[in-house]
């Protein structure tokens, strides 16, 4: 996945979800990752220019901040990340 495809599928689940942080899904690399969007490298404010890996980083749901996922986004498939309310 590029930054550019990662951010738009992103913010499709930001508008829809009406957040900064949406619930997401990730399918990667045979598993099934699911939490809040804590951050995403494709996010214009937080992207480095000359890197050309990027993360996004996701947090347990709950009331206390549980452990971080860290996924690459050039490791993501397209269309690999989704509402995980949707089938």
């Amino acid at each position: 996945m590029t930054f550019e495809e990662c951010q738009k599928e992103v913010d499709s689940l930001r508008r829809k979800q009406g957040t900064e942080r949406p619930l997401i899904r990730v399918d990667y690399g045979g598993s099934i990752y699911k939490g809040l969007l804590a951050r995403t490298d494709s996010d214009s404010e937080s992207r480095t220019p000359s890197s050309p890996f990027g993360l996004l980083v996701l947090e347990e749901p709950g009331l206390s901040r549980r452990p971080q996922t860290i996924l690459q986004i050039a490791s993501i498939s397209s269309g690999a990340i989704r509402d995980p309310n949707e089938n």
